[in-house]
C-alpha cells in the first residue's frame, strides 16, 4: 500500500500553492526498479536529486529510520544546501537527539503534520538560503536545527476536526493495480484514514503519543465521500481503514455505515479496534456496510499482564472468546491480536495467549496475530523493564520485535552504514534492541511470536490433544516443533527465524504422526490431517483416514480434550471426509463409503459394479447429494443407504 502520511501532506501543500512530487521508494524497490543491495541507497538519493527538489520531505516508520537517516545523509553530501524535513512516526519523541546527532536533517515534523509541513514550505518559499529560512522558522509542532542545536517551537495541537483536512492526494500515488502487481498480483488493498488517534493510554503504544491522547474520525458524509473517492481508483478490491480505535464512537461508526450504504457504494473494507468496543447490532451493521474483517488488539488472556501494559476499558474482564463467537455470527472475520515478552510476563502467562489462540482458532473467520512487545523511544518502558528484569536490552542482529521487521534490504542483511548507525546509537534506534523476560530468550521469543500462529491457525485441536496427551505445556510442545526446524535448516530462510506456512504445518503434523506412531495412538494423526484438510482445501477434496476424527473434533471444541482410552470407545473406524470451500470457508461433510466412491468414480458402471446391491435410483441420489454439497445449497434429503 502507499504509505497515507505523504499523501495527506501533498495535498495540503498544493492546496497552499506548493509543488509537490512523490515517489514511493518502496513500491520501486518490490518492482526492480531500484537496486536490492548495498547500491540502494545512493541510488535513491540519485533518483530524488534528479526530481529537482527545492525542499525534500521524508517518511519514516520505526523500520525504515536507519535508511532514512542514512539516505538523507547521501542527498546531503551531494547537495548541501537542500532542506530535508524528517516525519512520521520514526522520529517520534527523539526529535530533539535526531536533529542534534544527524546533520543532514533540517527540522523534523513533531506528530500530526499536515499544517507544520505547509508552514514550514511557507516559511522557506522565497529567494535566499533555505536552510537559514528553515533554522528560523517558528510554525508551531517543529524541531529545527537553529545555531547547530535542535530547537522545539511551540506544540501545536490536533486538528480541531478531520473534516478541515484535505483528502488524501491520490493522483500523486500509482494505482492499486500497479501496487497489486508489484506485489505479485492478488488483492489490491489501499489505506483509508477515517479517525486518528486513541484515548487510552496503553504502556507498549505509541499511537496517544503521536496523535495526542485523543480520538476523531471524519464526518459520516465525508467518511462517504472517502469511500467513493477509492471506489474510483483503478483496479482497488478493498480498503484498510488505518485508525487504532475505529469504532470508539458507536454511533457515528453507524452513521458512516449507513451513509455508505445509501449511496450504494459496495467497496469492500477492513478495520481494527477493540474488542470490548463492538456489539452484535454494530457488528451487523459494519457488515452490512461493506466491512469483511476486524483486527482486535487484545494483547493478552492474563489480567495481570493487561494491568502491566495499561490496558484500560473493560479488556480484563471481557469474555473474549464469547465476544469472538459473537463476531462470527454476525459473519465477520476477526484477527486476533496477542503480545508475548511483555516485561514481567510468567511462563503461565504466555500460556494462557496460546490455548486462548487454540481455541479461537476453531472459531468461524478467526485469524491470529501474534507480537513480540517491541522497545520504542516513546514508550517509555524499555529502561524501566531492562533494569526490573535484569536480563537487559541486547542489540541482537538478526533477531528484532515486530515494528523493526523489514528494515533488512536484501532480506537478512543490513547496510555497514545502517548497522553502525543503530549499533552508536541506543536512544534513536531504541526499538531495534529486544527484550525478553526471564527464563526466555530472545531467539525463543522469535520464534515463538513469529511462528507460533501459523501452526495454531492450522492445527489448533490437534496441538492442544497432543500436549495435553504428552503431558506439556501449548508453549513447551510449540517451542520443540520450532527448534526442530530451527535446527533442520530454517534459519536458512530469508528472513531469519521466519517460517513460511507449508513449513510451519508440515512441522506440526510431523510431531503428531511421529506421536501416533510412538505412543500407538492413530487418532492424533488422523486429526492432524483433517484440520490441515480444512485448512488448505482450495475447491473441494475427499480425505480418506483409517481414524474418524470426527468425534474428536467434537470433543474438543465442546471443551473436553479426551484422554488415550480407546478401550472406552471401541476399535478405531474408517472416515472418509469431503472438504468444500465456500467463499472463505470450508465445510466438512462425513461420507459413507459408497458416497466417497460415487465421488471418486465418475463412472456410474464401476460404481455399480463395486456396489452390486445399489440401484440406479440410489446411485443418481448420491450423485445429486454431492453436486448440492459442491455447490454449496444445503439439504434435508438423506444420505443414501451402503
Amino acid at each position: 500500500m502507499p504509505p497515507l502520511g505523504p499523501l495527506h501532506l501533498g495535498a495540503a501543500a498544493r492546496e497552499r500553492g506548493h509543488g509537490v512530487r512523490f515517489l514511493d521508494l518502496a513500491l520501486l524497490v518490490r518492482r526492480g526498479e531500484l537496486p536490492c543491495d548495498d547500491t540502494l541507497i545512493a541510488a535513491c538519493a540519485e533518483l530524488l536529486l534528479a526530481q529537482e527538489p527545492d525542499v525534500l520531505g521524508l517518511g519514516a516508520m520505526i523500520s525504515s529510520m536507519p535508511a532514512a537517516l542514512h539516505l538523507a545523509a547521501e542527498v546531503a553530501a551531494r547537495r548541501p544546501e537542500l532542506p530535508i524535513i524528517l516525519g512520521g512516526q520514526g522520529p517520534e519523541t527523539v526529535e530533539e537527539a535526531i536533529v542534534a546527532r544527524y546533520p543532514a536533517i533540517a527540522a523534523v515534523a513533531v506528530g500530526e503534520a499536515e499544517s507544520s509541513f505547509v508552514e514550514w514550505l511557507d516559511a522557506l518559499d522565497g529567494d535566499g538560503n533555505l536552510l537559514a529560512r528553515s533554522a528560523a522558522c517558528d510554525a508551531p509542532g517543529l524541531v529545527v536545527r537553529r545555531d547547530g542545536r535542535p530547537h522545539r517551537t511551540p506544540p501545536r495541537a490536533p486538528a480541531a476536526t478531520l473534516d478541515a483536512l484535505p483528502p488524501p492526494a491520490w493522483d500523486l500515488a500509482e494505482s492499486p493495480r500497479a501496487y497489486a502487481a508489484a506485489a505479485g498480483g492478488g488483492e489490491a488493498l489501499f489505506p483509508m484514514d477515517l479517525g486518528r488517534g486513541c484515548t487510552y493510554a496503553c504502556s507498549f503504544c505509541t499511537t496517544p503519543v503521536f496523535w495526542g491522547r485523543t480520538a476523531r474520525q471524519l464526518s459520516p458524509q465525508r467518511a462517504a465521500d472517502a469511500f467513493d473517492r477509492l471506489a474510483q481508483l483503478d483496479g482497488l478490491d478493498c480498503v484498510y481503514v488505518t485508525h487504532d480505535l475505529f469504532t470508539f464512537d458507536r454511533q457515528r461508526v453507524l452513521d458512516i455505515c449507513a451513509e455508505k450504504l445509501r449511496r450504494g457504494n459496495t467497496l469492500p473494507w477492513e478495520c481494527r479496534t477493540r474488542l470490548d468496543l463492538v456489539d452484535g447490532e454494530l457488528l451487523s451493521a459494519m457488515r452490512a456496510a461493506g466491512c469483511r474483517r476486524i483486527l482486535y488488539g487484545v494483547e493478552s488472556d492474563a489480567p495481570a499482564v493487561l494491568a502491566r501494559m495499561n490496558k484500560g476499558g473493560r479488556s480484563a474482564s471481557l469474555d473474549v472468546r464469547a465476544a469472538l463467537a459473537e463476531a462470527a455470527r454476525a459473519g465477520m472475520a476477526s484477527i486476533l491480536g496477542l503480545m508475548c515478552g511483555v516485561p514481567g510476563e510468567q511462563p503461565e502467562e504466555v500460556e494462557a495467549n496460546l490455548q486462548l489462540a487454540a481455541e479461537a482458532a476453531v472459531l468461524d473467520g478467526v485469524s491470529l496475530s501474534l507480537h513480540w512487545w517491541n522497545v520504542t523511544p516513546g514508550n517509555g518502558r524499555a529502561a524501566e523493564a531492562a533494569a526490573a528484569d535484569g536480563s537487559g536490552l541486547l542489540l541482537l542482529p538478526g533477531t528484532h520485535a515486530d515494528l523493526v521487521r523489514g528494515h533488512d534490504l536484501p532480506a537478512g542483511h543490513v547496510h555497514p552504514a545502517q548497522a553502525a548507525l543503530i549499533a552508536a546509537d541506543p536512544e534513536v534506534f531504541a526499538a531495534f534492541r529486544v527484550f525478553a523476560p526471564r527464563p526466555t530468550t530472545p531467539l525463543a521469543l522469535a520464534l515463538l511470536t513469529r511462528n507460533a500462529h501459523l501452526l495454531l491457525e492450522v492445527l489448533p485441536r490437534t496441538l492442544r490433544l497432543l500436549a495435553a496427551r504428552r503431558g506439556l505445556s501449548l508453549r513447551a510442545l510449540l517451542d520443540e516443533a520450532l527448534a526442530q526446524w530451527h535446527a533442520e535448516g530454517g534459519a536458512d530462510w530469508a528472513e531469519a527465524h521466519l517460517m513460511q506456512r507449508p513449513a510451519a504445518v508440515a512441522a506440526g503434523v510431523r510431531l503428531a504422526e511421529q506421536h501416533a506412531a510412538t505412543r500407538g495412538e492413530p487418532e492424533v494423526a488422523a486429526l492432524a490431517h483433517y484440520e490441515r484438510a480444512l485448512h488448505e482445501t482450495a475447491d473441494a477434496r475427499l480425505l480418506r483416514l483409517p481414524v474418524d476424527p470426527l468425534p474428536l473434533v467434537a470433543a474438543i471444541d465442546a471443551g473436553r480434550l479426551p484422554a488415550a482410552d480407546r478401550a472406552a470407545s471401541g476399535p478405531p473406524t474408517a472416515a472418509a471426509i469431503l472438504f468444500v470451500r465456500q467463499g472463505e470457508r470450508v465445510r466438512a461433510l462425513a461420507l459413507s463409503a459408497f458416497m466417497a466412491d460415487v465421488y471418486e468414480q465418475p463412472d456410474d458402471a464401476r460404481v455399480v459394479a463395486a456396489w452390486p446391491t445399489a440401484s440406479r435410483q440410489q446411485l443418481a441420489q448420491a450423485r445429486a447429494l454431492l453436486a448440492a454439497a459442491l455447490l454449496g445449497h444445503p439439504t434435508r434429503q438423506r444420505t443414501p443407504a451402503g
